[in-house]
């Protein structure tokens, strides 16, 4: 799904949930990728330029939807064209690269283009932010975090390895999260996770009556994450994050 953050595709993205089914997002920021997972989503990060981006997105898809556009009365005319035009060039690209890797992996045979190729990082860019996110943990947070902080080291030592499969390094990612998020979670007074929850009351009350359950639940669950990570300056680990 493309435009999943917008008005259209974030209503789809409640009806295929709503129906049971799957779906992976497209999300250009981090706040857009917190928009299409609170709508159920799994959030894709790259944006409409980034046709690997949305080919790693679109592997083991069976339907595609493309619901992002440039829109408005006016503008400059080469920005509609590099959101309408070339934006829905690069989708069609994308699904078709899936689905010739489906089929050659069907048949036995290898793409010709390799995964570290296709990745929308390089292995400096990954290197940096996991070494930096390392160094953030053991200069902000401590001790409690030092076999976490040690971890990130590991993975970025081996970066040539985990650039070939950035689905799998994002599976790692969110581990090592969870536990930071435990530890977080476990030093925090009963008085400040009742405050965090009365803010969180106060903030979604006038939103309850239009959101569904899961949409409330998945709201709530990143709300307090993200006021655990404020609180303790933790960073945030998801390749989602990178700048």
């Amino acid at each position: 799904m493309t435009g999943g953050s917008g008005f259209i595709g974030g209503r789809l993205i409640e009806r295929l949930v709503s129906e049971g089914r799957q779906v992976r997002a497209l999300a250009r920021s981090p706040a857009a990728a917190e928009r299409v997972a609170a709508l159920g989503a799994e959030p894709v990060r790259g944006e409409l330029a980034e046709v690997s981006a949305m080919r790693a997105g679109a592997e083991g898809c069976d339907w595609a939807f493309h619901a992002a556009a440039t829109v408005g009365d006016w503008g400059m005319p080469e920005e509609f064209e590099r959101g309408n035009v070339t934006g829905t060039r690069n989708a069609l690209e994308a699904c078709t690269q899936a689905v010739l890797t489906e089929a050659q992996q069907t048949a036995g045979s290898t793409p010709g283009e390799s995964a570290a190729a296709q990745s929308p990082y390089t292995a400096e860019e990954l290197r940096a932010y996991l070494g930096g996110n390392a160094t953030t943990l053991r200069a902000t947070a401590g001790a409690p975090y030092a076999e976490i902080a040690a971890t990130l080291d590991r993975l970025s030592e081996e970066i040539e390895e985990h650039v070939r499969d950035l689905q799998r390094l994002e599976q790692r990612l969110t581990v090592l999260e969870e536990k930071m998020l435990a530890v977080a979670r476990a030093s925090q007074t009963e008085e400040h996770l009742l405050k965090i929850r009365q803010d969180l009351d106060a903030d979604l009350r006038p939103y309850r009556s239009k959101m569904s359950a899961p949409q409330l639940a998945m709201l709530e669950k990143q709300y307090l994450e993200r006021r655990l990570l404020e609180r303790q300056g933790l960073p945030r680990l998801s390749l989602f994050y990178m700048r």
